[in-house]
């Protein structure tokens, strides 16, 4: 009698574990065909996961970042101290600013060289630790359209107003005069669109707002 309830328990205990590493596998197949990077860290800040989009974004394979510090890898060196401390505060009260939001923060590549990203932090605990899975995005090539698109239509804007003053001056210093401002007014405003647009010192500051 004995011996069939350990051969029931083995067998339980096999199909769980079966169950488990199916469970797994799916997991990681999700992970692995994802159109975003998924990347996980634990309290200490060290990375528990990263699935082949980060690859991709950040130019770090996988082995060579579990295990190591999300900090020393893809966050810009100004912003580490203070991705520490919100972990830290994080452990103390369980308050965090950036969880569960989306945000726009700047992340560093391998190579060096610092990109807008688009990122949601979320918590969770596995096998009783506190885990942040972070779903990020590389949002480059959109900054890049919109900074093109408000560049054309200041453009338009400056031959708009050139030809109004064509036609509407008096004299050709006139005419020289009003063409010139539009075209200084466009200046001004492209200086203005690049540094709205410069991810570098506005949104990256979100990432100290643990």
């Amino acid at each position: 009698m004995q011996g069939r309830g350990d051969t029931m328990l083995t067998t339980d205990d096999q199909n769980k574990r079966d169950r488990q590493l199916d469970f797994q596998n799916t997991y990681q197949a999700i992970l692995d065909h994802s159109f975003d990077a998924i990347v996980s860290i634990d309290t200490e800040g060290t990375v528990c996961s990263w699935n082949l989009r980060a690859e991709s974004i950040f130019g770090w394979n996988a082995q060579d970042v579990i295990g190591k510090r999300l900090a020393d890898i893809i966050i810009p060196e100004r912003y580490r101290q203070a991705h520490s401390e919100g972990l830290r505060r994080f452990m103390n009260n369980g308050g965090a600013r950036v969880l569960n939001q989306q945000l726009e923060l700047s992340a560093l590549h391998r190579n060096g060289h610092e990109f807008p990203i688009e990122i949601t932090i979320v918590p969770s605990r596995q096998n009783g630790k506190v885990l942040f899975t972070g779903i990020i995005r590389d949002i480059t090539e959109s900054k890049d359209a919109l900074r093109q698109a408000r560049l054309r239509e200041e453009e338009y804007k400056v031959l708009h107003e050139v030809a109004q003053a064509l036609q509407n001056s008096r004299s050709m210093e006139a005419m020289l005069r009003e063409a010139l401002e539009a075209i200084s007014r466009s200046k001004e405003l492209n200086l203005k669109t690049k540094q709205e647009s410069s991810w570098l010192t506005t949104t990256g500051r979100c990432c100290a707002c643990w």
